[in-house]
């Protein structure tokens, strides 16, 4: 009966350690995931933003040039 619970003890703490491992490694892809997809959009809101307001120059710049009058 001792050999028995001495036989099934180690088992049972390698698959706890197997659990807590894949739960690790889930929660850090989980956070990865998050973190890009938040990267992601902060990117894309400067960039959008940049792309605008180059835009906004250019169209004022151009509108300078063409009201100015040429030589």
């Amino acid at each position: 009966m001792g050999l028995a619970s001495l036989g099934l003890a180690p088992l049972i703490l390698i698959v706890i350690v197997i659990v807590i491992v894949i739960l690790t490694i889930r929660i850090i892809l989980t956070t990865i995931t998050i973190t890009t997809i938040i990267f992601n959009f902060t990117l894309q809101i400067i960039i959008l933003t940049t792309i605008t307001i180059t835009t906004i120059i250019f169209n004022f710049t151009l509108q300078i040039e063409s009201v100015r009058p040429s030589f």
